[in-house]
């Protein structure tokens, strides 16, 4: 008995061990991919669209923007800050893929340190009725991070397997043509009409995002025109009551932009061609000092969307042009 349970003692031993040798393995591999991933590159390389390279780069800008625009990959693709320097609005896009609100804590820092007037926060409607959460950002970030200190940080150790694969995601001209073809034939649009210096294409079959190199994107499908069911689904949230860790998060945010100076503006994402969401925006005004746009029950037509998240180029720029002037009034 003794030498069976010594033999067990051993394999489960040699078990914990490789699987330990395995999982730092894969943190050093990881470790070692941020560390050449989130460098910063000039224009003459292709810069990876990942969390950590957005926030570097703004230490790279040659101005410091009016505006810095924070929320997700819809942010980072609703918003053309090439057509809004058009107007004279000089403002920096840190959308970011995947980036829930519940994480703009760590953006909020870094955006407080460069923006001259204002932090543009995108809120989704139904997130004003839900709870926050846990947010989503490695161990070392969130432990500085001012609020969330009670969160359960053990996912955040294990290995962020999607920047393995975007650091392999660097494409060469001869791609990047191949790609803008397949582009041009599919949509019949130029894509230097759309936006500054194109970064990187990143896609497959019907579905592209082009990147440029000011930090923008743009989806290009036809997934949302091949839908059948063009019937959106109607979410009414009217009288119901806003969830209160959601205000409470929103209180902390407008406050701690507030005391570094500078001028908070929420904006209310609008609904997609798909999910229609009925919110009384102006609600909000009993917990919120500072100015909130409702966006909601705006380019509801499905031709204005790649897919049921985020606006194709015609409705990225009707978007830009309505958050313009909605900036250009409240600055007057």
């Amino acid at each position: 008995l003794f030498s069976i349970l010594t033999t067990v003692s051993n394999v489960y031993t040699k078990y914990i061990t490789n699987l330990v040798i395995i999982s730092i393995s894969l943190l050093l591999i990881n470790n070692l991919v941020n560390y050449f991933v989130f460098k910063y590159y000039d224009d003459n390389d292709i810069l990876l669209e990942t969390k950590r390279s957005k926030l570097l780069r703004l230490d790279s800008l040659n101005k410091s923007p009016d505006y810095i625009f924070i929320g997700s990959s819809r942010t980072q693709n609703h918003i053309d800050t090439h057509l809004l320097s058009n107007s004279g609005i000089n403002s920096y896009n840190l959308g970011l893929p995947g980036m829930a609100w519940r994480d703009h804590d760590i953006l909020i820092q870094k955006a407080t340190q460069y923006a001259n007037k204002a932090i543009v926060i995108s809120v989704p409607a139904k997130a004003l009725f839900m709870n926050i959460g846990c947010p989503l950002f490695p161990l070392i970030e969130r432990v500085f991070m001012d609020t969330y200190k009670e969160c359960n940080v053990f996912s955040a150790v294990t290995p962020n397997i999607r920047n393995l694969f975007e650091s392999t995601n660097k494409v060469n001209s001869e791609s990047l043509d191949a790609q803008k073809k397949t582009i041009l034939e599919h949509y019949d649009v130029e894509l230097d009409y759309l936006g500054n210096k194109i970064n990187y294409i990143r896609g497959s079959k019907d579905r592209y995002v082009v990147f440029y190199h000011n930090g923008d994107s743009v989806v290009f499908s036809n997934r949302a025109l091949n839908d059948p069911d063009k019937k959106a689904h109607v979410y009414n949230y009217l009288g119901k009551k806003f969830n209160d860790d959601a205000i409470k998060y929103m209180q902390y945010i407008e406050d701690k932009i507030i005391k570094s100076g500078k001028k908070v503006i929420f904006v209310i994402e609008p609904s997609s061609y798909k999910y229609t969401y009925l919110v009384d925006v102006s609600l909000l005004n009993k917990y919120i000092k500072s100015y909130t746009i409702d966006n909601t029950g705006i380019l509801q037509d499905y031709r204005y969307w790649s897919d049921r998240g985020h606006l194709n180029y015609l409705g990225r720029r009707e978007y830009t042009l309505l958050i313009r002037d909605q900036l250009l009034n409240n600055s007057k």
